[in-house]
């Protein structure tokens, strides 16, 4: 993790944004006590990839001699 203080911070903003952007974690302090992280966004998987894991993590799933798909189906019409 880099530490930049806060002025500092305010004068190289968009340097400061591209080194966040490229991966690196920068702390900001003031005073030399660190008050806040940046951190680069971790990308959210979108609804079809989300489908796409569930029907996979479906797949995976085994049914015993007394469960049925159709039981399943049924289950939240009750």
């Amino acid at each position: 993790m880099i530490a930049i203080q806060s002025n500092e911070v305010k004068t190289r903003f968009a340097e400061v944004l591209r080194k966040v952007e490229s991966g690196q974690e920068i702390g900001i302090t003031r005073h030399g006590k660190l008050i806040a992280k940046l951190l680069p966004c971790e990308a959210e998987p979108s609804s079809k990839q989300i489908a796409i894991q569930k029907l996979k993590a479906f797949r995976k799933h085994n049914l015993s001699a007394d469960e049925s798909i159709a039981d399943w189906r049924n289950e939240g019409r009750r």
